[in-house]
């Protein structure tokens, strides 16, 4: 249609907000990080993860006790011909789903327990709820583990068993332990330094977010919440906008005086808590924050003795082992473009795009998407494919870009395989300018969207 694209500000993101544009950069999978193909368990587990969890099926085979059953009234009993599995947690979730080669599968019989180990009840005794499988199992109220009969008085190829959360039977994948990106910790990976400098866009405190290094010798909390010179008492200030409770715990004297000053976005207080040196008689002790707060400045020492190396706050009701205070770096905001290959599995597992979904170098000259959704050259048009699962169904996406003649862009949604779904402004009936939002439709997993409606674009800068 005749115009030009500045390549340079072009981006395609997902939600219905235009934000700050963004150089293209892939990012480790903000889902699950599979180490164990990085390094062997062990190092995996001493050096990266703070925890392991089980991955989509949470049945591990290695831990069936042959020769025990459940009873019909959920009991564990002595059983030669059955097997039972191990504790599966199931926390926070409301349904399983079971499937896998079991000779008589009505024989399968679910034990539901509490934290404690406390039986709350059995389901599919006397084969009362299924006889085949995959079969749902409805999860009651407190149930933190599950045991499962898995062979049934006759022959359970074990390596076919999967029991996943939710209500849908799925591809079985074998039993392994992933590690949730929250549990990462990328310092022996990388110098924190190095990271800072070259593949982090931000970082925020660990567990413990009491950095002693900024600990105020001889400034205090007054009972009235004011800051004063006392050279018997020591403070530090924190930034604590991301919380609602914290728990403060460590070894310090006199901890019947560890006030603490809550403080608004201009730094001027909103309350103190233990303003008359009642509410707090030791460490640990916790707070709720007040609507508004966005910082506390807490007394570190009290006219008496404290060990600095041992003092932290943490989110939450509990005093939890102590950490030193360090930098953390959310999965999200680390950017291994430069360190790891995208075609690399060892780390990343899959190349998954930051928030602009738009690779400069992918975009194809001289091709464009008509009014039907067909790809069709033209020679003063470009178009993107965005990678294949880089988007979902049934969301929203922006695209925003100084492009002459917008209207002219068009969006071509598509399933796996490039299978079109359909097309989004065909003859600029649903925008005119950008930045313009669009819904995906069921099943795309792709769009092909014209990024040049005519004219030059400088590539070097999208």
């Amino acid at each position: 249609t005749g115009g030009s694209s500045d390549y340079s500000k072009l981006q395609l993101e997902e939600g219905p907000v235009a934000t700050l544009v963004e150089i293209y950069a892939t990012r480790m999978d903000e889902s699950k990080v599979h180490l164990p193909s990085f390094l062997k368990k062990l190092e995996a587990l001493a050096q990266f993860a703070a925890r392991t969890v089980p991955g989509k099926n949470i049945f591990n085979p290695a831990e069936v006790r042959e020769g025990l059953g459940l009873d019909n009234e959920g009991e564990i009993v002595t059983a030669p011909g059955f097997s039972v599995s191990g504790k599966m947690d199931v926390r926070g979730q409301q349904h399983l789903t079971i499937k896998g080669n079991i000779q008589y599968p009505e024989g399968v019989k679910v034990r539901f327990e509490n934290a404690a180990g406390g039986k709350l009840g059995v389901y599919n005794a006397n084969s009362a709820h299924f006889f085949t499988l995959p079969a749902t199992v409805p999860l009651p109220a407190n149930c933190a583990n599950v045991i499962m009969t898995t062979k049934g008085g006759g022959y359970s190829d074990y390596t076919s068993i999967q029991v996943e959360y939710g209500e849908v039977s799925t591809e079985t994948e074998p039993f392994r332990l992933v590690v949730a990106t929250q549990d990462v910790d990328l310092r022996p990976f990388l110098p924190m330094s190095e990271l800072e400098e070259q593949y982090v866009r931000k970082t925020k405190p660990g567990k413990n977010i009491l950095d002693k290094s900024k600990i105020k010798e001889g400034r205090a909390v007054t009972p009235t919440g004011d800051l004063v010179n006392n050279a018997a008492y020591s403070s530090i200030e924190t930034d604590v906008r991301d919380f609602k409770v914290l728990t403060y715990s460590g070894n310090m004297e006199n901890a019947r005086f560890a006030r603490v000053r809550f403080q608004d976005a201009q730094n001027q207080k909103i309350s103190v808590f233990n303003p008359e040196d009642q509410q707090i008689t030791a460490l640990p002790f916790s707070f709720p924050l007040p609507d508004g707060c966005t910082s506390i400045v807490v007394n570190t020492k009290n006219d008496g003795a404290s060990d600095y190396d041992t003092l932290q706050l943490e989110a939450g009701t509990t005093a939890t082992e102590h950490e030193d205070y360090h930098l953390v770096a959310a999965s999200q905001d680390v950017d291994l473009s430069k360190k790891v290959d995208k075609d690399d599995p060892t780390l990343v597992k899959a190349d998954r795009p930051g928030t602009n979904l738009i690779k400069v170098t992918d975009i194809r000259e001289g091709l464009a998407v008509d009014n039907e959704g067909n790809i069709i050259a033209v020679g003063s048009y470009s178009i993107y494919r965005t990678p294949e699962d880089a988007i979902e169904e049934n969301e929203i996406y922006t695209l925003q870009g100084e492009m002459t003649y917008p209207e002219a862009v068009k969006i071509r949604f598509e399933g796996p395989g490039q299978t079109f779904l359909g097309i989004w402004n065909a003859y600029s009936s649903k925008f005119l300018s950008l930045p313009a939002s669009f819904p995906t439709p069921p099943g795309c997993v792709s769009v092909v969207i014209n990024t040049k409606t005519g004219g030059s674009s400088d590539y070097s800068k999208l």
